[in-house]
């Protein structure tokens, strides 16, 4: 639905059925609680083994909580890339973790994070916990295509995210009619665009942040090609996505070493 993440570089297109599966595309307003944390030295190894030791008494805890009737409810990405580096994949950022989780809602939110700090302590062995995380809740369109398995463990998944400059105000209600509109929606779903899962946040009245995920590098490499990127400027084009854009997006970054959670 939106713009390419990263960079003009063309790379090879696969056949569409690696990508995107026949399944309805299933949209829905909700939450995201996400967060930036500090790790310790090498804090990512054995990370999500901890967090599958302790999956019982997280799903307990969300149990009814976490957003999506199917999709991705989590994700957590260590090593981010620059959208220089990327060609290479050679030159990682300073260890942290970004993550987020999906809800129902803000209210949902605000009644599991006092809960959320027991959990948080057990990760002692692998977050810096001197230094204060960096946390937000927002409200978030989520559009889910059908792509990734459901699972009681993370997968291996590609993140990127982007911001995008809007004229104030028309960011959200644009996103809220695309969701509505059951022709530009038919069309969405009829392309092989790559991407997995989309959530869409409004940090400013004149920004919209964009986290997309995706299967693999070759989903997130179809996703880059030129062919996918016509489709998608003319996509955008036809729905007005253009008219409310007042500049170039920013922000771009790239977590190939990421992992979802899938309900």
């Amino acid at each position: 639905m939106l713009p390419a993440v990263v960079g003009r570089r063309v790379l090879a297109m696969r056949k569409a059925s690696l990508f995107q599966s026949s399944a309805r595309v299933h949209s829905f307003a909700g939450a995201i609680s996400s967060n930036l944390v500090q790790m310790k030295p090498r804090g990512e190894n054995g990370f999500l083994d901890t967090a599958h030791k302790l999956m019982p008494e997280i799903s307990k805890m969300c149990e009814g909580a976490w957003a999506a009737t199917k999709g991705v409810v989590s994700c957590v990405a260590f090593h981010s890339l620059s959208p220089q580096a990327l060609p290479g994949f050679s030159v990682p950022q300073p260890t942290s973790m970004c993550g987020f989780n999906v809800w129902h809602d803000i209210e949902t939110v605000q009644q599991i994070l006092p809960k959320a700090g027991q959990v948080y302590a057990k990760f002692g062995d692998h977050y810096d916990l001197s230094v204060e995380p960096h946390r937000d809740i927002s409200e978030a369109d989520i559009i889910d295509l059908g792509v990734l398995k459901a699972s009681d463990r993370y997968q291996p998944v590609w993140l990127a995210t982007v911001v995008f400059p809007t004229k104030p105000g028309l960011a959200k209600p644009w996103v809220q009619k695309f969701l509505a509109d059951k022709d530009a929606m038919n069309k969405f779903q009829d392309e092989d665009w790559g991407i997995a899962s989309e959530i869409i946040t409004y940090p400013t009245e004149s920004s919209m942040f964009v986290r997309l995920i995706f299967k693999d590098f070759d989903a997130y490499a179809h996703f880059r090609s030129a062919a996918v990127q016509q489709k998608m400027a003319a996509l955008h084009a036809e729905t007005g996505f253009l008219d409310i854009m007042t500049g170039a997006p920013t922000g771009r970054t790239v977590f190939p070493d990421a992992h979802a959670l899938v309900k």
